[in-house]
């Protein structure tokens, strides 16, 4: 996305650019799918020994609230994975005025964008490989804990910074660099529960 961004004159174009990318990468996921079907059946709903598995019925939505009613544990993840969400969403309304208002040109705030992209991808990348070990010596607790606390931490100089007032240059600047830490680092840390639920 940086690098359309950086290459294009207009957004109209970068946007061209970027549809016919993942266009294109559509069309190489559902081609490897196919080659994974043909070439190694085992993948696609049968054993080595060519018997077809006995798939599972799916749950019904009212029977899926009773699973999840019933297990403590589900409610608790639940629970956990819902206020993220809404909590994450509420901070990135305010977070992405913020910088629509700090980069109002189409194409500087997909440049933007596209770094903040990279940079939590590259990060979560990072933070799957430690999140195992985190659950491992630490617990599930803390492994659970490490999120929500993250981003109690980091809200606390970001709503500061609002309340203060952003009517300067220089304070929307350090706004929009609050709420870039404030959002990414979540999003980054949420591997730690990836890897709590596999374990």
């Amino acid at each position: 996305m940086v690098h359309y961004a950086s290459k294009a004159t207009t957004f109209q174009s970068t946007l061209h650019r970027l549809t016919t990318s993942i266009v294109i990468s559509g069309i190489a996921i559902c081609g490897c799918f196919e080659v994974v079907r043909v070439w190694y059946p085992a993948a696609g709903g049968t054993t080595p020994g060519g018997e077809k598995k006995k798939k599972k019925e799916p749950l019904g939505m009212l029977e899926s609230a009773r699973f999840l009613a019933g297990s403590p544990y589900l409610r608790l993840l639940a629970t956990l994975v819902v206020s993220y969400g809404l909590t994450i969403n509420f901070t990135e309304i305010i977070w992405k005025s913020l910088v629509k208002k700090q980069y109002p040109d189409a194409l500087e705030y997909s440049r933007f964008m596209g770094s903040f992209s990279s940079a939590v991808g590259g990060a979560t990348f990072f933070v799957i490989f430690i999140g195992g070990n985190i659950i491992k010596h630490l617990g599930w607790r803390v492994g659970a804990l490490t999120t929500p606390a993250i981003m109690t931490v980091l809200a606390v100089p970001f709503f500061t910074c609002i309340l203060m007032g952003i009517g300067t240059d220089k304070m929307l600047t350090l706004a929009v660099a609050l709420g870039t830490v404030q959002v990414s680092a979540p999003r980054a840390t949420k591997g730690c529960g990836g890897a709590n639920k596999s374990g």
